[in-house]
């Protein structure tokens, strides 16, 4: 929605927002992860698996914007002009024409998005609360007291057998 808005509609404070969304992207993660700790201290939120979707959201919903407004800069505006000239009202355009064509970058975005989210852990560590730990949390403290078989199997075939080969036998 916010893509389909910065591309289409004029409106009071476009370029502003358009601007604070690509700003976003050029922050580093640990500026973005304490500003988002100082935010949810500062309005009193507890820290929780919500703060974490919240701050994750944060992270990835401009190069989601991005990626969906590169696509709708692609689309061919007249597919839209020809379905309002046979009547169509403006959800049915959105509904039966736009939406199917953006499904791409809407997949793209999505892909983005999970592996962005996936490979953070600043973001992550900094906005988690006590008790909920995330795949990235939890591998940070399996490594701070020690490397354990199930450190081992969630890595890959190669640092497993570099890992087992350093291994002491006690």
């Amino acid at each position: 929605v916010a893509a389909l808005a910065l591309e289409r509609w004029v409106f009071a404070g476009r370029w502003p927002l358009r601007f604070l969304s690509t700003v976003s992207l050029m922050l580093p993660e640990l500026v973005l992860a304490l500003s988002l700790l100082s935010w949810f201290a500062l309005f009193g939120f507890e820290l929780s698996l919500m703060t974490v979707i919240v701050a994750h959201v944060t992270l990835t919903l401009p190069f989601a914007v991005l990626v969906i407004a590169a696509r709708l800069q692609t689309l061919d505006p007249s597919l839209e002009e020809a379905a309002r000239d046979l009547g169509a009202r403006e959800s049915q355009i959105l509904a039966k024409i736009t939406l199917p064509l953006l499904l791409p970058g809407i997949g793209a975005a999505f892909v983005l998005s999970f592996l962005l989210s996936f490979d953070d852990f600043l973001v992550t560590f900094y906005t988690n609360g006590a008790g909920g730990d995330t795949l990235p949390v939890k591998l940070y403290s399996l490594m701070k007291t020690g490397l354990s078989p199930k450190v081992q199997a969630l890595s890959d075939r190669k640092s497993t057998r570099l890992n087992s080969s350093h291994t002491d036998i006690s």
